[in-house]
C-alpha cells in the first residue's frame, strides 16, 4: 500500500475517511463546488434511500452510508488517481453493485481507479 500513499486518494471501506462535521464541511475537504455536491446528494439518495443535505451531520450516518458517501465524494473530487480498498466487502450486494456501476462510469474521467479487496 505504501506505493500509493503519495500518488492516490485512498478510500478504505473498513475505515471510511469521513469527518464528524457537516456534509458541506466534508465537501470542502474534497474541493467540491456546490453543484457537484448536489449531484453527490442526489446519488447518495438513489443508492441508500436516505435524504441528506449540506447541513447533515455525517457522524450520524451508518457505517455503510459513510462508505457510500466517501466513494461518492472521492469519484467527484479532482483526484486523478483513486485507490479503493475493501469497498465491495463493506457494502451489502445491492449498494455494492450500484457503487461499482458508478465507479465504472467515472473511470473514463480519471487517470486511474484501482479497487482492492483485502
Amino acid at each position: 500500500m505504501n506505493e500509493y500513499a503519495f500518488t492516490h486518494l485512498i478510500c478504505d471501506g473498513n475505515q471510511p475517511l469521513i469527518t464528524n462535521a457537516s456534509l458541506e464541511e466534508e465537501a470542502m475537504l474534497y474541493n467540491l463546488k456546490p453543484e457537484v455536491l448536489h449531484k453527490v446528494i442526489t446519488l447518495f439518495k438513489q443508492i441508500t434511500d436516505k435524504e441528506i443535505t449540506p447541513e447533515t451531520d455525517i457522524s450520524q450516518l451508518s457505517g455503510g452510508q459513510k462508505v457510500v458517501l466517501m466513494i461518492l465524494l472521492a469519484i467527484h473530487s479532482k483526484a486523478d488517481k483513486i485507490l479503493m480498498l475493501n469497498a465491495k466487502s463493506a457494502l451489502d450486494p445491492e449498494r455494492s453493485d450500484a457503487v461499482q456501476t458508478l465507479i465504472k462510469q467515472f473511470q473514463a474521467s480519471k487517470q486511474e481507479i484501482l479497487q482492492l479487496d483485502l
